[in-house]
């Protein structure tokens, strides 16, 4: 049977952070809000308002050459990648210990980031070789710099320079453009690479240094009314507001490359055989939600995910509505997705969760429900969902209950499901070490190889691909095909907070008490001679005190080696 008690929506949480508190609660502080998972690296903010980031600080990709400085912590060397979640600078590099503030949003592209704060001003780091970090140059910024205004128009009121009074951002899944949605108007902005139009303003081809306004399907004004974006490779989304205004109902638009590896030449844009790419916006059409019109358009839909080359969409949830009731549409390539060794996997496809390995679709088609348990079993299709996020090759679904949902790719066991086997339908996502599920999941991300949640209680947890410590995980750094929780070390005496044991002994003084929450610290701790204290969450607990871990080396079997887990209390 469902559970009564429903998470209606994701964005409760997220806007609960808007609001700094005047004296901080350090353990409050801690607690994640949302993560973002990039292609190498990893972004989270935390309930302060702080933003963080692991995993690789630079890469090398054919055709580009080495790219830098996506965690935003001002380091360029070759090689430097950060194992667990540190602190993003604010860019000002005249000081090493001012960092990012006052953060409500966050997005992991590529080769770089952004940030939305408090006031809706954008912020962008990393690579910048196609303008996608709108500073009306091409140079990479290894530290936050502040999004240009742009084409959008100055208020009179309050006069700027900069992008400003923004509600949504999104960078370029695995591609180099931006966008963000202005309010109250829903006006979108874009900037960067436009090689396949995916800024959406009539022209195609070379880049755009700083925002340019995104026109409406016509082509004569500027797109408005839109509540969401969101960045594929080479393809972008946004989301309409759903109204009592029949001009405004939910509808989805999309632009860019429509052709990009889909088995039968087109579709990612959701517009149907035949269309090519698109320099302005298109509405994508219905599909299975209306099989008997074809020509009909996607809508009542709440929320929208673009992945390298495959789209999500999500309905709206109306429980008493049995053909409307929070299912997943997806479109776009459905078979190889980017292998290990740079040429396409046949044995990775699937993202679409309609059963299908090969065939891509070029209007939107249902999930299938897979594992996921329904009040009725004769329904086929994933129901009830709250959050969808799309990978490369792989996609993530969130129900009402807290659980997770994912299929596709998986190998690097990405799905989460204890198996590196591709799956065609939705499976669970298993909890820790195999065991049961993840449960009281309240959001989610889809890296390119990683995937990341969020729970109830503000605990992060990571599994997929570990290289270069994507996965926040300090030592591990070896693929996990089960999920494991970022644990936190409080330090009571100076009321902080860190994502890494050792870090937090390093900035910890003599007589400082630590408390470490439950988990598995993968690394080998040096106290360096200090006189502290360190304990777990309830030293008085033996299954709080058995599930807390230093020390452990973990082996490529899925185990602690013997003689290495040390549990303290």
């Amino acid at each position: 049977m469902r559970r009564t008690k429903r998470i209606f929506t994701i964005m409760s949480l997220l806007i609960a952070v808007y609001v700094v508190p005047s004296r901080g609660d350090y353990r409050v502080d801690s607690k994640a809000v949302k993560v973002s998972g990039g292609e190498d690296h990893t972004l989270a903010l935390t309930a302060n308002n702080w933003a963080w980031a692991c995993g690789a600080n630079e890469g090398t990709h054919i055709g580009v050459g080495d790219y830098w400085g996506v965690l935003g912590t001002g380091r360029t060397e070759v090689g430097y990648h950060e194992i667990s979640l540190v602190r993003v600078k604010d860019g000002d590099m005249a000081t090493d210990s001012n960092r990012l503030e006052n953060i409500t949003d966050i997005d992991a592209g590529w080769k770089h980031s952004l940030a939305l704060d408090v006031n809706g001003f954008v912020w962008s780091w990393g690579w910048n070789s196609q303008g996608q970090l709108g500073i009306d140059n091409v140079l990479t910024r290894t530290t936050p710099v502040q999004v240009l205004r742009g084409e959008q128009a100055d208020d009179p009121c309050a006069p700027s320079g900069y992008l400003k009074h923004i509600i949504s951002i999104s960078a370029g899944r695995s591609g180099e453009h931006s966008l963000a949605v202005e309010e109250p108007n829903g006006y979108v902005y874009a900037w960067g690479r436009n090689g396949e139009g995916q800024l959406g303003y009539g022209v195609t081809g070379s880049y755009e240094t700083t925002p340019v306004e995104v026109n409406d399907v016509d082509g004569t004004g500027r797109l408005e009314g839109i509540i969401a974006v969101s960045a594929g490779e080479r393809h972008s989304m946004a989301l309409e507001e759903d109204t009592d205004d029949p001009n405004l109902n939910g509808r989805v638009y999309t632009w860019g490359d429509n052709d990009f590896a889909v088995v039968d030449g087109n579709g990612v844009l959701g517009i149907g055989d035949g269309a090519g790419d698109s320099n302005t916006p298109v509405c994508v059409l219905s599909g299975e939600q209306n099989p008997n019109n074809q020509n009909t358009f996607l809508k009542h839909i709440v929320a929208i995910s673009a992945g390298w080359d495959h789209s999500m969409a999500l309905e709206k949830d109306y429980p008493w509505e049995p053909n409307q009731n929070g299912r997943v549409y997806t479109w776009g390539n459905n078979g190889q997705g980017w292998g290990d060794d740079g040429w396409w996997d046949k044995s990775n496809g699937g993202r679409l969760g309609n059963g299908s390995a090969t065939d891509g679709n070029s209007t939107p088609v249902l999930v299938l429900r897979g594992e996921q348990p329904d009040e009725n079993p004769s329904y086929p299709y994933l129901s009830h969902i709250v959050a969808v996020s799309a990978g490369e090759a792989h996609s993530m679904a969130l129900d009402d209950n807290g659980h997770v949902y994912s299929w596709g790719d998986n190998q690097h066991g990405q799905l989460g499901d204890g198996t590196d086997e591709q799956r065609l339908t939705p499976v669970r996502v298993v909890g820790k070490d195999g065991e049961g599920h993840l449960e009281n999941i309240v959001a989610i991300s889809a890296g390119y190889w990683h995937s990341l949640a969020i729970d109830v209680n503000g605990v992060i947890w990571t599994w997929g691909k570990g290289s270069d410590g994507r996965l926040g995980l300090a030592n591990k750094t070896i693929d996990s095909n089960t999920p494991h929780r970022i644990p936190v070390v409080y330090n009571q005496t100076q009321e902080t907070f860190a994502f890494r044991m050792e870090r937090a002994i390093e900035d910890a003084n003599d007589g400082d008490l630590l408390v470490g929450t439950r988990g598995v610290y993968y690394e080998h701790v040096d106290f360096n001679d200090k006189r502290i204290t360190l304990e777990s969450e309830d030293p008085n607990d033996p299954d709080v005190v058995a599930a807390t871990i230093i020390n452990a080396e973990y082996n490529s079997q899925g185990s602690y080696a013997d003689g290495y887990g040390v549990y303290f209390g």
